[in-house]
């Protein structure tokens, strides 16, 4: 949800609380949260972007499902009692 602030300064001030960074100002509170929705979209882009640079690609999902990529079993010794 987004929110304005009547700045005592003049202005506005907008932001959405759940995203925390994400905020920006106007002259006046649609300009506010027009420059708000502007600066959401850049979060959502770089967000966007970060995520697809972590996906695995197409070649190695692939390996990974048909056994060819061996991911190491935890060892654990230490955890589990034997006997």
């Amino acid at each position: 949800m987004a929110s304005a602030k009547d700045e005592d300064d003049g202005g506005f001030t907008a932001w959405i609380e759940e995203l925390p960074g994400c905020v920006s100002d106007g002259a006046t509170e649609p300009e506010a949260l027009d420059n708000l929705a502007e600066a959401f979209r850049g979060v959502t882009d770089e967000t966007r972007s970060v995520m697809q640079q972590r996906q695995p690609s197409a070649a190695a999902a692939a390996r990974f499902r048909d056994g060819e990529m061996n991911v190491p079993k935890r060892d654990r010794s230490s955890v589990v009692p034997e006997g």
